[in-house]
């Protein structure tokens, strides 16, 4: 059976801090391509916001 791929595959790619901060919105605010393009390589969600929809 293949692997699972997007979001799904890996649910910390998405899990929120206390301000609602992904990994890539914490990456994108910092400039840190690198780590942007590994997560959304990885399936991080990008339609993810903040908990005051930044």
């Amino acid at each position: 059976m293949p692997a699972a791929k997007g979001p799904a595959a890996n649910p910390d790619l998405n899990t929120r801090d206390d301000e609602g901060r992904t990994p890539l919105t914490r990456a994108c605010a910092v400039n840190d391509l690198n780590a942007v393009r590994s997560l959304l390589a990885a399936g991080a969600n990008v339609n993810a916001t903040d908990y005051v929809s930044r």
